[in-house]
């Protein structure tokens, strides 16, 4: 048994290497899992160029009070020892770093496939787990989009380092009340809103996402936009009603899902975020390649949209998308990708410890 090969190695303590203040999502529900079972938790942090370092001032803040909040300690790479503990990654990222003991990476659930991170770290990593087998298979059964040069991987879901237990982002119990007050959303609280996760610049046309706008307003929905830091917009007609970029955890995404009404996407790899929220989505296919995860794009839930239509051809069609029922669609869709949902860090723990 697992537990049994690697009790001795993991002994009470885990580490999570942490270059991107992005995975916290998936590492601090299995911090707070470990804090109840008395486990201590380091994160490892080392530099990079990107606007989630978590060396930014404005990060490392973040991360202090988070280290304070959920009992963390925190060390920079470069202070590793060697280590016979576990150490989680995010898609296999920094798992060849040396002095590591036994490596566990956690899928990104929207891009290892497309990225390539299996191909990359798959030798450096002894466990790997999925959200679930079919979401894996399904995954290699979809290869577009690739990156530039490519090459095609070699995926052996029968090896025993892959396990398909879950993701823990998806274990967090966030309560829509408590994001209305925090977000000043209370006196628009029985109001519907749409949440628009914004696309690329490169991806659209301003009078087409204000054609967007007015025909979900003329719907009777807010609209709130949520967007990335990296590709911040100063736009004051593009930001909706309420406008917001990251915040790492809770993340602002699983939190906005909690209160919208509609999702309004434009072939997102947020896919399964919105899928587990339960909240029907239009989608409006603009990127200049494939959609990720066609395969969730696909379902009943999701209205794939085409942004050329009319105001008054978007507006009907809509709402009656709205109006229908998905619940059954919802249950059999969770039920084949994401089985564990709310419970992954616990089946992780329990299988690894």
């Amino acid at each position: 048994m697992l537990a049994e090969k690697y009790a001795i190695i993991i002994k009470k303590q885990m580490n999570f290497l942490c270059s991107e203040m992005t995975f916290l999502r998936y590492f601090i529900p299995l911090i707070k899992e470990g804090n109840k079972r008395k486990i201590k938790s380091t994160l490892i942090i080392k530099k990079n160029n990107k606007y989630n370092c978590p060396y930014r001032d404005k990060n490392a803040k973040i991360l202090h009070k988070l280290s304070q909040a959920y009992d963390f300690e925190i060390i920079n790479a470069s202070k590793l020892k060697d280590e016979k503990k576990i150490f989680f990654a995010v898609d296999g990222t920094d798992c060849d770093l040396p002095k590591l003991g036994t490596k566990v990476s956690l899928d990104y659930d929207s891009g290892t496939y497309y990225d390539g991170f299996y191909s990359k770290y798959k030798n450096f990593v002894d466990f790997w787990i999925f959200p679930s087998h079919k979401w894996s298979t399904e995954f290699n059964k979809h290869p577009i989009p690739r990156p530039p040069n490519f090459q095609k991987q070699d995926y052996n879901f029968t090896n025993p380092k892959c396990l398909f237990i879950g993701s823990p982002k998806f274990d967090e119990k966030i309560n829509p009340k408590d994001v209305l007050e925090k977000y000043s959303f209370l006196k628009n609280q029985n109001k519907k809103k749409a949440l628009i996760f914004f696309p690329k610049p490169r991806d659209v046309k301003k009078r087409d996402l204000l054609k967007i706008y007015k025909t979900l307003k003329s719907l009777g929905y807010l609209i709130v936009v949520k967007n990335r830091e990296k590709d911040r917009i100063e736009d004051k007609s593009l930001m909706g009603d309420y406008y917001f970029e990251d915040s790492w955890y809770p993340h602002t995404s699983m939190e906005l899902l909690a209160i919208c009404d509609l999702v309004v996407a434009f072939s997102s790899t947020g896919i399964l975020e919105f899928v587990a929220s339960r909240k029907p989505i239009v989608n409006f296919h603009i990127k200049p390649f494939e959609k990720h995860m066609p395969f969730l794009y696909e379902s009943d839930f999701c209205l794939n949209e085409d942004i050329k239509k009319s105001e008054e051809e978007l507006s009907c069609n809509i709402n009656h998308h709205v109006s229908q029922n998905y619940f059954l669609q919802f249950n059999r869709t969770i039920e084949d990708f994401l089985p564990n949902i709310g419970n992954s860090s616990k089946l992780i723990l329990d299988k690894l410890l």
